[in-house]
């Protein structure tokens, strides 16, 4: 298993008008090469939804990891990282899977596990991704067709990008068996509101404690630890429902061992990392 900086010290915060001084330095300090994507956006840019305009911020950091001819992880502005998060083990191994995207965060699917034992599945957001260098170009020209495809109009892209990437451009995409931070957002997005898309979403088990205290917390520990329970709640409630693997997917797997085993050690266990191997 590899560490999150054995793969890469590049890290790319995706921003528009807000102030990530305090997680650019964070990163800085812990050895990390930090570039802030501000995206300027043209007359025609500022007509999109706020999705798609998120969407060409993300283009921009894929391009530029295709550019630098390295991995490189790309997180958004209200990304808040563990504190552990450089040495703590990537939910893929490059070596195995030189083209690949690995989720750091997000509400996660599980359908199967590699050859090297990492989990394989769908995962929602793009608050965080650990990208190889020949994974990005399929991320930059996901993001050109979506963008002809929406026509600037509110789209749930990232709900559904991990689907692409697997089933039309080959690129295996991994899930994390821990989070690696918190989607710290104060605010939700309107447009998830206006199309009655849920508002609020944190991290199910977070891998350890957080750097910094979330926006989101809004300067209170008691807020902040009533909205992780709410949050470590739903995503168990997502295991019993059968949404975290779904039961068509457990019952045609032949590892269904290694599933059950990393369901119990993701909730029950204090491990860092699924070190299980098939």
């Amino acid at each position: 298993m590899k560490k999150i900086k054995k793969i890469t010290n590049k890290i790319y915060i995706l921003a528009y008008k807000e102030d990530v001084r305090q997680l650019e330095n964070w990163f800085q300090q812990q050895g990390f090469s930090v570039s802030v994507c501000r995206r300027n956006y043209t007359q025609q840019e500022l007509s999109f939804s706020t999705t798609i305009r998120a969407l060409t911020n993300h283009r921009d950091a894929w391009s530029a990891i295709v550019a630098s001819g390295e991995a490189g992880i790309v997180v958004e502005s209200d990304f808040v990282p563990i504190t552990e998060f450089g040495d703590a083990y990537a939910p893929f191994d490059p070596d195995i899977s030189p083209i690949a995207v690995g989720w750091l965060y997000g509400g996660a699917n599980l359908y199967r596990f590699d050859k090297g034992g990492y989990a394989i599945g769908h995962c929602s957001t793009a608050v965080a991704l650990l990208i190889t260098e020949l994974a990005a170009p399929k991320l930059v020209k996901f993001a050109d067709e979506e963008i002809k495809k929406s026509r600037g109009k509110y789209s749930i892209w990232d709900s559904y990008m991990s689907h692409g990437l697997r089933r039309e451009m080959d690129v295996p995409t991994y899930i994390p068996f821990k989070q690696f931070g918190e989607h710290g957002g104060l605010s939700s997005n309107p447009e998830h509101k206006k199309h009655k898309i849920r508002e609020w979403h944190q991290a199910d088990i977070l891998l350890g404690p957080l750097a910094f205290m979330p926006a989101y917390a809004r300067g209170s520990v008691l807020r902040y630890r009533l909205l992780r329970l709410r949050a470590n709640i739903r995503g168990l409630l997502r295991v019993f429902l059968g949404k975290y693997i779904a039961p068509c997917v457990f019952k045609s797997s032949d590892k269904k061992n290694m599933m059950i085993k990393f369901l119990f050690y993701k909730w029950f266990s204090r491990r860092k990392a699924f070190i299980t191997t098939p």
